[in-house]
């Protein structure tokens, strides 16, 4: 603390006031200062968003809420490509995917009967194999890091809408971050032309 008030006597005693750069940086510094008390004192930039109002505004904003869609595939991955192509031949000769799994246990890695995966992270090799195929169908031999893979698409999960009920909070920001923005946008339209 007294470090502070020597710099800030030898401060002025410099030569900075007369600096026109420094003048306008410490009114820039000022503005900020004012615009940020009004901005916390000021009931027109905040907001009052009930339940109604975030309701109203998801519903007419629903492509904001939009879940994205994913697919669901049955997965088995291997150690070696070799025993990813095995499951493959079994599942063709009619053995059901988890039977498969069963068969090759002392070989797999991991097994899940059924995973829902955003398409957008999906790899692009998974991705690739899963384009054209129809639900119960098997895919390729898939590298992966964890070895090698075979999913079976179980189907795709269109994009819906959350519930509101999930999403309520987001709603309310949202609604408060465009009420403030029209409020903002009647001010400076009335500060641009103050006869209207």
């Amino acid at each position: 603390m007294i470090h502070d008030r020597i710099l800030l006597l030898m401060a002025q005693q410099s030569d900075l006031r007369g600096d026109t750069d420094f003048q306008a940086r410490l009114q820039d510094v000022a503005d900020d200062f004012v615009v940020h008390a009004y901005q916390s004192r000021s009931p027109v930039l905040k907001p009052n968003v009930t339940d109604q109002d975030a309701l109203a505004y998801y519903q007419k904003h629903t492509a904001e809420f939009m879940d994205v869609p994913k697919i669901r595939i049955s997965r088995i991955v291997v150690r070696t490509a070799r025993d990813a192509e095995k499951i493959r031949v079994l599942i063709t000769l009619g053995r059901s995917f988890d039977k498969a799994a069963e068969m090759i246990f002392p070989h797999l890695v991991s097994f899940l009967s059924e995973d829902i995966i955003p398409q957008s992270e999906l790899t692009a090799d998974l991705k690739k194999s899963m384009a054209n195929l129809k639900p119960g169908h098997i895919s390729d031999v898939i590298p992966t890091k964890a070895g090698y893979e075979v999913a079976k698409y179980l189907g795709a999960i269109p994009p819906t809408v959350k519930p509101f009920n999930t999403v309520l909070d987001v709603a309310r920001v949202r609604c408060a971050l465009s009420q403030m923005d029209q409020t903002l946008d009647k001010l400076e339209s009335k500060y641009k032309h103050p006869d209207s």
